[in-house]
């Protein structure tokens, strides 16, 4: 099978991409804000590549004598959900494949990506799923911007737009000749902010000389406080890690104030902690039980998914230097069991037998009270072809 190299020259430091954009205008505003043409002057690709390219970028109008739209800073973070650079699942782009499956009039549904790569299915179906992929975590992500509007700039960047960019570059083709398709990607314009991982801060502080303690008090604590904020809200993160989570050294009297440098290690007495890439998230879904929505938090348990990795980062740190130092000395992790339920014996005891117990007693009871007494027989299929807001619970759970 050939393996073509796909070249990695559009989103390289230097380039410059010509980009639809479209402001995140609401209520009355939202008609009388244009989409404009801009350039974005690629500064610096955050590689490797997923499912999206995430770069940092200098925004320039396209015009000489025109400006940057309304509230646009000219130094910003650019994501775009550009398949072709997707090297998790696969190790070639076979664009040309993917085209001739989108020709064809009688192709199936693609089916699971994990499906597909375990048949040996053709390139182009595996395309076709990819692309499908992209296009449901940019749902996932915008959807979950606007649930957390109200924490953008503060607890997650601030979203100021959204882009289209189509590709200048032809696509291979089986022939060699060159082929009128663009690819075209979709994204957003994302605040910039001078930072480093909550994962290189702590492994940083750590093997500093000497260990700044306090400071990692201070950013494990401003971390949980971000985690706790955003896990009361309805977005169900299935991504919480601390490559997700930026530290940032700012001001004591103004936190949108933030030091230069990106990799904070002097010893300030103010952080600032934010949450990034929501795009594995999903809201709750409209017709979710209290029980249900309590049940995926609890089981996917993102306070633990920062705590525990925080707490084992700090132990595994404290064990390679030359004076070795417990992590549990430093900080420490309370879980806050705030999803968990205890049972009775006897809820035990039921639950064991049936681990759908409670799910969906005050639905049922809700629909009783609706029609009169008799619970409608739709209530079995409640999950069948999918929920708004997400996939079904039968997925969910498989997943």
């Amino acid at each position: 099978m050939p393996t073509p190299s796909l070249d990695m020259g559009e989103y390289n430091s230097g380039q410059r991409l010509l980009v639809r954009y479209s402001p995140r205008a609401t209520g009355a505003d939202a008609d009388s804000v244009p989409e404009a043409d801009l350039e974005l002057e690629i500064i610096h690709a955050y590689q490797p590549f997923s499912l999206s390219v995430i770069c940092k970028v200098v925004i320039h109008p396209i015009a000489p004598t025109s400006s940057l739209p309304p509230g646009l800073p000219s130094t910003c973070i650019m994501k775009l959900f550009d398949r072709r650079y997707e090297h998790n699942t696969r190790n070639y782009y076979g664009e040309a494949a993917h085209q001739r499956y989108l020709a064809e009039t009688t192709r199936e549904k693609p089916r699971s990506i994990w499906i597909t790569r375990r048949a040996r299915k053709r390139d182009g179906e595996y395309e076709a799923k990819i692309e499908e992929g992209c296009r449901r975590m940019m749902r996932n992500e915008m959807r979950a911007y606007e649930e957390m509007r109200e924490l953008q700039g503060t607890h997650i960047p601030s979203l100021y737009g959204t882009i289209r960019y189509t590709s200048p570059v032809p696509p291979p083709s089986d022939t060699g000749e060159l082929s009128d398709y663009r690819y075209t990607a979709h994204g957003r314009i994302l605040e910039h902010i001078p930072s480093s991982t909550l994962r290189r801060y702590l492994e940083a502080a750590m093997r500093n000389e000497p260990p700044l303690y306090d400071n990692i008090r201070l950013v494990c604590d401003q971390a949980m406080a971000l985690v706790h904020q955003i896990d009361g809200l309805n977005v169900l993160n299935r991504d919480a890690r601390l490559e997700n989570v930026l530290v940032s050294a700012v001001s004591k009297d103004d936190s949108k104030t933030f030091y230069s440098s990106p990799f904070p290690l002097q010893p300030h007495t103010a952080f600032r902690c934010t949450a990034i890439d929501f795009a594995c998230t999903r809201l709750r879904y409209h017709d979710e039980t209290d029980e249900e929505w309590r049940r995926a938090k609890e089981k996917l348990d993102e306070e633990g998914a920062i705590g525990c990795v925080i707490r084992v980062t700090l132990r595994n740190e404290g064990k390679l230097r030359d004076d070795p130092v417990d992590g549990e000395r430093i900080w420490t992790y309370v879980p806050s069991r705030r999803w968990h339920q205890t049972l009775s014996k006897e809820e035990y005891e039921v639950y064991c037998e049936d681990d759908e117990w409670g799910l969906y007693a005050g639905k049922l009871a809700e629909e009783d009270r609706s029609v009169g007494g008799d619970a409608s027989d739709e209530s079995d299929e409640m999950d069948e072809g999918g929920r708004e807001g997400g996939e079904t619970l039968e997925a969910r759970t498989k997943a």
